[in-house]
């Protein structure tokens, strides 16, 4: 019998406290800075993106993809992020030699990567520069058979876009 009395209790509690269903009322604070507003859009935020809008288009009109740089100057900046030899079993050894090449203000063109020794041949091989989401780039792997000979070998990395150019220099060391 108590049982049921206790029951009744709790559950005459929950019908009529409703403990769970708390709404949260507002007490007129001000919201935290980092709050994000989910009304409309002000004026203001609808001009910015209408302006938006128009640069967008008038992009693609130009044939420029959105968010690719549009090449102002005549000097590219390039900078060698690599040129060397992976390491196989401890070993340089015979191992290609890798060259990647970041190219700022453009989105298209050729890389040429120029490596020269005293009494050798020059070693040439060309890319094209790869547009991506936030930097352009080129690269090449070359043989080291392609190499006459081991040691220092002078890399001239030349990026070049219509009449756009740029170039950096590293010494290469090859192990054939």
């Amino acid at each position: 019998m108590g049982m049921i009395v206790l029951t009744a209790i709790a559950v005459a509690y929950f019908f009529i406290a409703k403990p769970f269903n708390k709404s949260v009322t507002d007490t007129g604070t001000t919201r935290p800075a980092n709050s994000v507003d989910y009304g409309p859009p002000s004026d203001e935020q609808k001009a910015a993106s209408d302006a938006q809008k128009e640069q967008i288009i008038k992009q693609n009109e130009q044939g420029l993809p959105t968010g690719e740089p549009q090449q102002n100057s005549s000097t590219l900046t390039v900078t060698v992020s690599r040129a060397g030899q992976a390491s196989a079993n401890g070993s340089t050894a015979g191992q290609a030699v890798n060259v990647r090449v970041l190219v700022t203000g453009v989105s298209s063109g050729e890389c040429t990567f120029t490596f020269s020794k005293n009494g050798q041949n020059n070693v040439i091989k060309t890319a094209p520069i790869s547009y991506q989401a936030t930097n352009s780039t080129c690269g090449t792997d070359i043989p080291a058979s392609d190499f006459g000979a081991s040691g220092d070998w002078k890399l001239v990395a030349k990026a070049v876009n219509g009449v756009s150019e740029g170039s950096a220099e590293q010494t290469v060391g090859v192990a054939k």
